[in-house]
């Protein structure tokens, strides 16, 4: 059985760091799990919004990658562009990132 991988990445911000995560849609609450099947069956839904607000030295950019198979789809958004739909997964795969080495 396949399992819907999320890989996370997330950079820049005020100290620049970056930190990232790797994990399985099931380790993720059953709507945030839903969510991300629904962005690769429809990456329509992830589309960046467009902003008023200019970037910053201190914003944050955010790359998730979604992959089931063969299916695959890579996002990528910053602090002004991502979806409100796509925020409480992104907070999610954030809560568990890593700084990388």
């Amino acid at each position: 059985m396949r399992t819907l991988r999320i890989d996370y990445r997330r950079t820049g911000g005020f100290a620049g760091i970056e930190i990232t995560a790797d994990l399985a849609a099931d380790q993720l609450p059953p709507p945030l799990a839903e969510l991300a099947a629904r962005l690769l069956t429809d990456p329509a839904l992830g589309a960046p919004v467009r902003s008023a607000v200019p970037g910053g030295a201190d914003h944050f950019d955010y790359q998730l990658r979604l992959t089931d198979g063969s299916r695959q789809h890579t996002f990528q958004w910053t602090d002004f562009t991502v979806p409100n739909l796509v925020r409480p997964l992104l907070s999610a795969a954030n809560q568990v990132a890593r700084p990388t080495a």
